[in-house]
């Protein structure tokens, strides 16, 4: 029996889930054990708190309308706030402005930006939101509150959240 890609967990999903998940497992590990030099944790932990939900909020859209995978996620970026927000301030973790577990946030942002998007699009037009890439299945003709959207989703998490997170200074 073919599965129904719309409410069941796929492949795929598995994969990016565990991989995201032994990310943060091997950056932990690697702060703990000092395996690799705080520099090289930090860069890892700007991708994966910041990078990540930009790539997901782009290439990962749809699967992200599947409630398992929502919740999931979701539950994801609450632990990931809840297990990192204690080493937010250790000396380790500081950047130039702020910290660079500041962005720790920017998962569980993406996820309910996400969400309201959605709801809202739905809500007006009866019909499931795009976001606007060049290598997606485009399931119907998109519009200009389709590209409004992406844009916007992606000045959000690309920069205002830094803006927010790591304060206004820029100097």
């Amino acid at each position: 029996m073919k599965k129904n890609n719309l409410i069941d967990i796929l492949k795929v999903d598995y994969f990016l889930i565990i991989s995201y998940l032994l990310t943060w497992t091997f950056i932990l590990i690697s702060y703990k054990n000092s395996y690799v030099e705080m520099k090289t944790i930090n860069q890892l932990i700007q991708f994966a708190s910041f990078l990540v939900p930009i790539i997901l909020f782009i290439t990962y859209f749809k699967r992200l309308r599947v409630l398992k995978v929502f919740l999931i996620w979701l539950a994801i970026a609450l632990l990931q706030i809840v297990v990192l927000f204690p080493f937010k301030n250790l000396v380790e973790f500081k950047a130039e402005r702020g910290s660079y577990l500041d962005s720790i946030f920017n998962l569980l942002i993406m996820l309910v930006m996400l969400f309201v998007f959605r709801t809202i699009y739905f809500f007006c037009f009866k019909q499931e939101l795009i976001i606007i890439t060049r290598f997606i299945d485009r399931e119907r003709e998109v519009n200009a509150v389709d590209y409004i959207f992406t844009m916007l989703g992606l000045i959000i998490l690309s920069i205002i959240c830094p803006i927010v997170f790591n304060g206004l200074s820029f100097f």
